[in-house]
């Protein structure tokens, strides 16, 4: 039942129903988890992307045979404070929620003897769990990744972490930890992955810091008491000679170790970090049947062994193939340390596979061997947006899947017209998302370097890993009724702040982004940009606004444009990007609102690149538009006079806008 977006509502009742395995993820559902004590047997509980809100009933684990649970992204509230009894517990996954209090009581592992039911994978992160690390958690010996990152956690971690010799990975970040790390941490075998970020740690331990010379990754900035960086550590220290003196050291340890044992010890330690973490899995029948699966040795065909290298994003690197039929694709490969998962690589085949719009970027297919996770699109050969409004190399450190031009061809400066025409695509393919998709689909990350272009500059948006599926629209409102309540996620300038202060996600989160993307096509800067010409505004917003309200446009517009513009129809966009960045999401337009002021633009700007010899003609092509005439002046130039009046909705009243 999982994958089904029109399955909605609450879980039916299944009292005295004999489950072993129980997945309705991807799903619409909301309400309150039921009691499933009575189901009998229940092993594999999957709820994750519903809107299931509440608490977790304690009946639910009081059966004891549940191994896998996964409630991730939905919008429960508490949970029990024990759950001891769940002795065959492998994997619980509570990761972006609402849930409260102190962290639980688990099942310790001298109860779990069978090496199918040891507990080896808890994530709690984004919630808002208080307090410290249990002393009961002593007992998880078998336990290899843990994520708390991001709740409300206080006090040290514990000295015993040091026994849980199976720790892998020690997410920890966006807490309120303090005291000093224990040394024990250092002793732990098999730790790779220690993330300390954003806590009030005092002090790190330097047999801790040597451990990175040996593969481990550790991290601890923005902990205010904590004076080394990790960065220090990586310049070694030189001796009087000016020799470094770990090159020293190094040598004479090899000389006493062994050649052999250190290139065994090198080998043994990259094929660990190959292995993908337990969070990370994704099996063959998680996927929609409707997508075309690849074989690894058919994608190595396809890009000629990963020859051309086209890009790199946070999914991993983009390569450039062409398909026996010569179609041209965009390969993008994950890479193990991708800042998205494997519900973003499931999120995207599976939206993908079956949303169908012009305006949306066509997915190929896919391929899921040998540990890779591998996303084939087609390839779209002028790059994104984003790559012709900062062409000279000025764009960000995440670059698109074909910001790198095959054959190195420079990307072209875009007209005014062609800018609009540019967002009027995108609008278009957001607007199926919001209006069309039932549910509806949140982006979540619109942005410029996700508006991909094909050779004729047609724009496709790109990129749905981590876009969410909303809430039934109101008929009679015409807007959605309620938000998802979800974790953080997007690009930093172009997220929403209502979404970022109270994790409230609606279609008009999208609508905030976009109006960024519209003040980047008309000031060609970027959206985290912070210093203005002649100007005390610190934003793009403020600056834009400034402008538009002194009457001063001119000032704030792409110098590479010139005057090659329709000055009316450019206070329009900065009204419409203005309007679409209200503070609150009830202000905003939607997207067929904005793609009605859009159009209008564009017919302005088709007048004006068009030149006639006799006046009859402009008076056609004027009522063509719904312009009134003038016939005293008999000029185009009229238009100005009455564009205001055009865009009602966009002629706000400036105690309005965003301050």
């Amino acid at each position: 039942m999982s994958n089904n977006p029109k399955l909605i509502g609450p879980l039916p009742d299944l009292t005295d129903s004999k489950i072993v395995t129980f997945n309705v993820s991807f799903c619409a559902l909301g309400g309150q988890i039921p009691d499933l004590k009575r189901s009998g047997g229940l092993e594999v509980l999957h709820l994750q992307n519903n809107n299931f809100a509440g608490p977790i009933p304690l009946t639910l684990f009081e059966p004891g045979y549940l191994r896998d649970v996964n409630f991730r992204n939905n919008q429960l509230t508490t949970m029990p404070v024990s759950l001891n009894l769940l002795i065959r517990l492998k994997t619980m996954n509570l990761e972006n929620n609402l849930i409260s209090g102190i962290l639980p009581d688990l099942p310790p592992g001298y109860k779990q003897g069978e090496s199918e039911n040891r507990l080896e994978l808890l994530t709690f992160s984004n919630n808002f769990f208080s307090g410290g690390i249990p002393e009961s958690w002593e007992q998880l010996i078998y336990l290899k990744e843990i994520y708390l990152n991001t709740n409300n956690l206080t006090g040290p971690i514990p000295s015993y972490f040091g026994k849980l010799k199976a720790l892998l990975i020690l997410e920890l970040r966006n807490n309120q930890f303090n005291g000093t790390v224990p040394e024990s941490l250092a002793e732990l075998p098999n730790l790779k992955t220690l993330l300390l970020d954003n806590n009030k740690f005092a002090e790190i331990p330097q047999s801790l810091l040597d451990r990175k010379a040996q593969g481990l990754n550790i991290s601890f900035s923005n902990n205010p008491n904590i004076s080394i960086t990790v960065d220090e550590q990586q310049e070694p220290p030189k001796s009087k000679s000016g020799a470094p003196i770990g090159i020293i050291a190094g040598v004479a340890a090899v000389v006493i170790i062994g050649i052999g044992l250190g290139l065994a010890a090198f080998i043994y330690v990259r094929r660990r970090k190959s292995k993908p973490n337990l969070e990370e899995q994704v099996k063959p029948e998680d996927m929609p049947k409707s997508a075309q699966s690849f074989t690894f040795k058919e994608v190595k065909t396809i890009t000629s062994n990963f020859k051309t290298s086209i890009g790199k994003g946070g999914f991993g690197d983009v390569y450039y193939g062409k398909l026996p039929d010569g179609k041209e694709v965009a390969v993008k490969v994950r890479a193990s340390n991708s800042s998205q998962g494997a519900d973003e690589f499931l999120n995207e085949v599976r939206l993908l596979s079956r949303l169908h719009h012009r305006n949306l970027v066509c997915l190929v297919g896919y391929c899921l061997e040998a540990q890779q996770q591998i996303l084939i699109y087609v390839y779209m050969p002028k790059g994104t947006l984003h790559d012709h409004l900062y062409p000279k190399g000025a764009s960000s450190t995440k670059k698109s899947a074909s910001s790198k031009k095959v054959g190195g061809s420079k990307h072209e400066l875009l007209s005014w017209k062609k800018r609009v025409d540019i967002v009027m695509n995108a609008a278009r393919g957001l607007e199926y998302l919001h209006k069309d998709c039932k549910p509806p689909v949140i982006h979540r990350d619109v942005k410029s370097e996700n508006i991909l272009l094909t050779h004729e500059l047609q724009a496709k948006l790109a990129d749905l890993g981590i876009s969410r599926q909303a809430p039934e629209l109101d008929v009679d409102k015409q807007h959605v009724n309620t938000g998802i309540i979800t974790m953080i996620k997007g690009t930093f300038g172009y997220l929403d702040p209502e979404y970022y202060v109270r994790r409230k996600l609606t279609t008009k989160s999208d609508v905030f982004s976009f109006g960024m993307v519209l003040l980047e096509i008309i000031t060609g800067r970027k959206p985290q940009s912070y210093k203005f010409p002649d100007s005390e505004a610190t934003t793009l917003l403020e600056w834009v606004r400034n402008a538009v309200k002194a009457h001063e446009i001119e000032t704030v517009v792409d110098p590479t444009l010139g005057n090659h513009y329709y000055k009316e129809g450019m206070i329009k966009v900065a009204e419409l990007a203005l309007s679409c960045q209200l503070p609150t999401s009830g202000q905003r337009p939607d997207m067929g609102e904005i793609m009605r002021v859009l159009k209008q633009v564009l017919q302005l700007e088709q007048v004006t690149e068009t030149e006639y010899s006799d006046d009859e003609d402009n008076i056609t092509i004027l009522e063509d538009i719904g312009v009134p005439y003038d016939e005293e002046s008999k000029s185009i130039n009229s238009i100005a006079s009455t564009s205001v009046s055009m865009y009602p909705y966009v002629h706000l009243s400036w105690n309005t806008l965003p301050r």
